[in-house]
């Protein structure tokens, strides 16, 4: 995430440009850290089908204006990026690359796997505290 923090003369703008989309915020005093990163999180956490999504929220600094433009998931691709995938040529393998091959999977591998999505299933559950113990209603 790359965040911008400019003051404008009717307070201060935010912009925020992700891989999900861009997210700006415009607002009549400078916004907390906290309160501006629990705002994009509830904005990345929305399930909406809609491209922009516009609103206004009121805190204790005074009203705060957002809005959302998401990016599509599956965007267009041009004919030269698909050509550079498509080229095996032109792909640098470094010498401890591993890559694929027909032999079975080796019992570390499989144990690694199942560690990597228990710790991203325990990150999940960190982060849901994490919000609840902010808000506790």
């Amino acid at each position: 995430m790359i965040f911008q923090e400019k003051k404008v003369e009717e307070g201060w703008e935010y912009k925020i440009n992700d891989v999900f989309g861009v997210m700006e915020f415009y607002s009549d005093e400078k916004i907390i850290v906290d309160v501006l990163d629990d705002m994009v999180l509830l904005l990345l956490r929305q399930n909406l089908s809609a491209l922009v999504v516009k609103g206004e929220v009121k805190t204790e600094q005074g009203i705060v204006r957002y809005t959302f433009t998401k990016e599509p998931q599956w965007g267009e691709v041009s004919p030269e990026e698909e050509a550079e995938w498509d080229d095996p040529e032109d792909r640098d393998i470094c010498e401890n690359t591993p890559t694929s091959t027909d032999e079975p999977e080796s019992e570390f591998t499989r144990i690694s796997l199942y560690v990597r999505r228990i710790f991203k299933k325990l990150r999940k559950s960190v982060a849901v505290l994490r919000d609840i113990w902010r808000n506790p209603q």
